[in-house]
């Protein structure tokens, strides 16, 4: 049976803060299927910083925090390194490099995804997403599905774009709604996670989405989905070999 964990406030853990209580249940290991290999860049993307310690340990000397979005050049894994989770993130130490300096961090919250840039302030959630995926993908391709001009309820527009790197993002738009969805291959659940909160609060929409997400668990123990226990405005979800951001906005009478 598919098991439902809440998520109920933020807690400190290695980077800082993470959005989720640790859970008791800890994560299957896999392969993330990054191809990591030795000189592979590998981003921060830990709001409040990453450690970055002298050994692979918890209990190692701090040589630095590292800032989010600091860039660092992996070197490897840790010998025998083993995943464990901080919150819901699965991670491992790896070896890494920051300007001549090398020492270690727990990759659960390291990514090659771009971090986001300033955004405008807006009340639109869907924007934020489609802003992100244009501004840090290169557009290939932009296929019309289906569109309408009439301006009532039968309006429909519904836009495909293939980007780089075999991004997708759909644009599904009606009279009284419309849905932005990011696909990127080859990237964890957790990874997309840690670039919506970051969405979120550069937009300063961090106080109006996002505070009620459920994490949804399969048998062993994990994470296939995030989503908003209620309305639903944000889902998360493993798809295979990519994952998919869906960010959805409602416009009343």
């Amino acid at each position: 049976m598919k098991r439902i964990i809440m998520l109920f406030a933020a807690i400190a853990i290695i980077s800082g803060t993470l959005f989720a209580n640790p859970s008791d249940t800890t994560q299957s290991e896999s392969d993330y299927g990054f191809g990591r290999y030795e000189g592979t860049t590998l981003i921060v993307h830990a709001l409040n910083g990453l450690k970055l310690r002298l050994e692979p340990t918890v209990h190692a000397q701090v040589i630095t925090v590292l800032d989010y979005g600091e860039v660092m050049t992996y070197l490897g894994d840790t010998p025998a390194a083993t995943s464990f989770n901080v919150g819901y993130t699965t991670g491992k130490w790896v070896h890494v490099d920051v300007n001549g300096i090398d020492g270690y961090v727990f990759d659960g919250f390291t990514s090659s995804l771009p971090i986001p840039e300033v955004l405008p302030h807006t009340s639109y959630l869907t924007s934020v997403l489609e802003q992100y995926a244009h501004g840090n993908f290169n557009l290939l391709q932009t296929d019309t599905i289906a569109r309408s001009s009439e301006m009532d309820d039968r309006f429909h527009v519904k836009y495909r774009y293939t980007f780089d790197e075999n991004v997708r993002l759909n644009y599904d738009a009606y009279w009284q709604s419309e849905s932005i969805k990011l696909e990127i291959p080859n990237i964890r659940i957790m990874d997309a996670y840690h670039l919506v909160k970051a969405l979120l609060t550069i937009s300063d929409l961090k106080d109006t989405y996002g505070n009620g997400l459920i994490f949804k668990m399969n048998d062993q123990g994990a994470i296939y989905e995030i989503s908003d226990r209620l309305k639903e405005d944000i889902i998360i979800k493993d798809i295979g070999n990519s994952v998919s951001i869906e960010f959805k906005a409602y416009v009343g009478c």
